[in-house]
Order: C-alpha cells, then structure tokens, then sequence
C-alpha cells in the first residue's frame, strides 16, 4: 500500500508489484515482463527489453497528447517515500542503465516497507516500474553514493552504512535483462567508523576516495575502500551548522562543503590550506549544494535567499562571486546535484519544481515545474550525464533530459533552411 494526499486528507491506494521470476517465464513474448495490477485484477504487460516504450503507456495513448506521452514514462511511483537515488549498472554488460532509489515508513509497523528498489532507463522507452528490491528491515535509507565502478552502492541508514553490490540477472531468456542490489557480504570494508548522522556523501571521480558531510557540520575524507582517514574537521573545526553539500574536485585534492548557515569552504589538501567563500549580497543567504567547474576554475553554489533560489558561481583565482543567476521563484532549493562531467547542475525544488542548469555559460537550460508533490529530496546524474533523477516524499521518482527543449524545434529550423538553399541552388545551377 501507498499513501496520496488528497487535499488535507491522505488515503491508502494499492501499488503494483514485479512479477516472480516464476510468473515471468509464462510470459508470451521473448523476454517480456508482466505487472500484478490490483485495479486490473490480473497481469498486464509491462517493459521488456528491446521494445519500443512502455506497453501500458501505449493503451492510454490515446488520451495523451506527444509531449504529455514523453513526460509520463519518465515519471514512476514506488510506494513509499522515497529519500535518496543513484545510478548503477552503468559498467556492466548490456544496454540497459539502472538506478536504484531508497526510502520507507521508517521504524515501526506502519505498513510501508524501508527498502532499495531497482527500476530500469533507457532514453526511447522510459523508466520503468520497480525490477528488482531488496528490505531493509527496519533500517530507513536516507542517503546513498554510487562507486564509479558501477557496481558498489554505499548506503546511509539510520544507525550507520552499508555497502551494496548490484548484479545482472539473465536468466529468463533472450532480451531479459534485470539489475539487482544485496548487501555485499563478502566486502573486507568495515563501515563500522563511518558517522551515523550522515547529510550528503560522494565518491571521488577515479573512487578511491570517499567524503562524508553531517548533520553537526562535521566533514571527512577517507581512502576507499581501506577508510584512512585524510581529512577530519570536527569540533571546533567543523561549520557552524548542517552541511548541505559536498564535492571532491577531479584530481581528489580540493574538497568543497557548504552549510545552512550561508558559509561555503575549500580544503586544498595538498597545501593544507583552507578558504571561505561569502555571499556578497545583502540579503541573508543559506547556501544548499555545491560543485566543481569542468575546467577547475570556478565553483557553483546553490543560494537560497528569502524568497527565491539561484546559482551563484565563484572564481577560485579571487574567491569572488562572479556571476548570480535566478533558477527558482518563490521556492527554495532542496538538493543540488553536478553531473559527472560537470557540464550540467540539476536542482530539486521545495514545491516539487525540478531545474536543469548549464553550468557554461551558466543558464537555465529546462525548467518542469510540479514534477513532484511535494519537496524534491534527493537528485542524481547517469554516467553519461544526460539524465537527472530526482526523487521525492511523494513517492515519484523522475527522469529529466539535459538537452534543451527547444532542441527539436531547432533541428527542425535547421533541416528547413538547408532544403532551401539546396532548392536554391538547384534553380540557379539548372535554369543558368
């Protein structure tokens, strides 16, 4: 069971569930997945591999207009609120990218699941419903970091970590592909020193080092997967508040954090120097997320001010707000993320708008407001940085495209003036 706000109420509605493997393998078509839907009082097609979008997503065809249709196989709803997403499987064999997203009724019997569940993506069919999950009992995921291998999935809970391991499954016949997460029993890594209170954490690029922010300003940086620590700023050391965002820049050796209290500080860890970066604007600013550029020489910072959100982005030369771009109104951002290569920033919003930032030269690039019902929690890039996932309180999880919307209507402006001039040059070529 779910639950759905509606209006001051909030009501039970039933959820679909994966099929067994055994209710697969009756399946008619190669390599086809049914969904048990309670409301249909059977199994209904569901996505498989190799088809051209989501089999239940065609039947309503009809009542959607193209771009509604595009929109609605990007968004999924998995039954409980969901806190923290990654991707994974992206190193592994096959075409199809994975992402796993973490949430639940926390502690108690409330009739929601704490779980990991593993949905797939692809850019022509959509995300998919949930393929695969894994219980966490009574331990709520609250934030999770992804390894650059692909495989390795570090999980924050309530009382501590745990380290995951996806694996592929192809064991239901041709064009049948599943990606799955357990815990990873046979890891030498002792999670057991890592804080408990954690707020964001991230892995480096090359992944051998892991950087953890919490709740009482704390930061650390570790080696992975042995966990020397390199860096530990606790204490009197420590920000002054929660640490609202984290990144490790390309080479490993400068670590960006920022915190609600509006303050945003540089570890050169090589030089064991650190810096502070301010707000240079009147109005008092918390600063929420934070990234490295692509050419290391700037950072971005989100800033959430009274009433509105925008991107700010500081010389590292100066130390200097260089530029401070508007991205939401009347809304605060709740999460920030910096794509892999840097290219893009994604942002979730506290009314659930979701916004996608080029980072050069620094502009909104997509805006879609109300994607979510509520506070956006948790946001993710896929390997090749195309993609955004952002999940929410509400259950939804949403896949958003970093290519411009108006993209199409460009090609298509493009296509037309190149008929022209080869229709030109035709006449002048013929009737000369």
């Amino acid at each position: 069971m779910g639950l759905r706000l509606v209006g001051s109420r909030v009501q039970r509605f039933p959820f679909e569930r994966t099929a067994s493997p055994t209710q697969l393998s009756g399946s008619s078509g190669a390599g086809e997945r049914k969904i048990w839907n309670r409301r249909a009082s059977g199994f209904v097609p569901g996505w498989r591999s190799g088809a051209k979008g989501n089999t239940r997503d065609k039947e309503r065809k009809g009542t959607r207009s193209g771009s509604e249709e595009a929109m609605a196989t990007r968004v999924r709803k998995f039954g409980a609120p969901l806190y923290c997403c990654a991707w994974i499987g992206s190193t592994l064999e096959g075409e199809v990218q994975a992402l796993v997203v973490g949430g639940g009724g926390g502690k108690g019997a409330h009739g929601i699941k704490n779980r990991l569940v593993v949905a797939h993506f692809d850019e022509e069919q959509g995300l998919t419903d949930e393929v695969s999950s894994c219980s966490t009992g009574e331990r709520t995921p609250q934030r999770m970091a992804a390894h650059p291998n692909g495989k390795d999935l570090l999980v924050s809970m309530d009382d501590g970590c745990v380290l995951y391991r996806a694996r592929r499954d192809d064991g239901n016949g041709p064009g049948y592909s599943r990606v799955s997460v357990q815990p990873a029993d046979d890891s030498s890594t002792s999670l057991s020193n890592l804080p408990s209170d954690i707020k964001c954490m991230k892995f480096s690029a090359n992944g051998e080092k892991l950087v953890i922010g919490c709740e009482d300003g704390s930061v650390f940086l570790y080696t992975w997967p042995d966990l020397q620590v390199v860096l530990q700023e606790t204490g009197e050391r420590a920000l002054k508040d929660s640490v609202t965002g984290i990144d490790l820049n390309d080479e490993g050796d400068m670590l960006l954090a920022t915190s609600y209290d509006g303050n945003c500080y540089i570890w050169n860890i090589r030089e064991e120097k650190i810096y502070q970066l301010r707000s240079n604007k009147a109005e008092k600013s918390s600063f929420r997320g934070c990234g490295f550029s692509s050419d290391g020489k700037h950072v971005f910072v989100g800033r959430n001010s009274k009433s509105d959100a925008f991107v700010s982005r500081f010389a590292m030369k100066t130390w200097e707000m260089e530029k401070d771009v508007p991205v939401m109104k009347g809304q605060a951002i709740t999460t920030f993320e910096c794509c892999p290569n840097r290219t893009h920033l994604a942002l979730g919003g506290s009314e659930g708008e979701v916004v996608v930032v080029k980072a050069c030269p620094l502009r909104v690039q997509n805006r879609s407001k109300k994607m979510h019902m509520v506070f956006v929690t948790a946001a993710s890039f896929s390997k090749a940085g195309n993609t955004a996932l952002t999940v929410s309180a509400d259950a939804s999880a949403v896949c958003t495209s970093t290519k411009s919307k108006s993209s199409k209507g460009s090609s298509l402006l493009l296509s037309l003036i190149v008929l022209l001039l080869a229709i030109l040059a035709y006449h002048v070529l013929y009737t000369s």
